[in-house]
């Protein structure tokens, strides 16, 4: 699984936000300029969700005819953390603090995003 800046962003306001629309998480990303705009992104965030979900790091709930997306919290763990490097050849490593670090599994290969 590829993850870029894009899936980041998701990951970060839903990390803020409990439940948002696919058109909610449109708007907040990219601010886009006309609801013609907004309607090709939007299709293009619920495609990133519905991957997401695939893995299983992503909910779903409907309400009022409204489809809301979560972070699902039994698979994904959200916090500040730090991640140890060591280079090949070099006897210390160094340590990187992040402010906020995801970390999900998927078919027991371990996905860390850092920022």
């Amino acid at each position: 699984m590829n993850i870029d800046e894009i899936d980041t962003a998701i990951f970060t306001l839903l990390s803020k936000n409990q439940k948002l629309t696919s058109s909610m998480l449109a708007k907040k990303i990219f601010h886009p300029k006309d609801s013609r705009e907004l309607t090709n992104l939007n299709s293009m965030i619920y495609y990133r969700l519905h991957k997401l979900m695939e893995y299983h790091v992503i909910k779903e709930t409907e309400k009022d005819g409204k489809k809301y997306y979560s972070l699902n919290s039994e698979n994904i763990v959200l916090g500040k953390g730090f991640i140890y490097v060591k280079p090949r050849g070099v006897k210390r490593g160094k340590r990187l603090y992040y402010n906020k670090l995801f970390i999900f599994m998927d078919n027991e290969i371990c996905h860390t995003i850092a920022f």
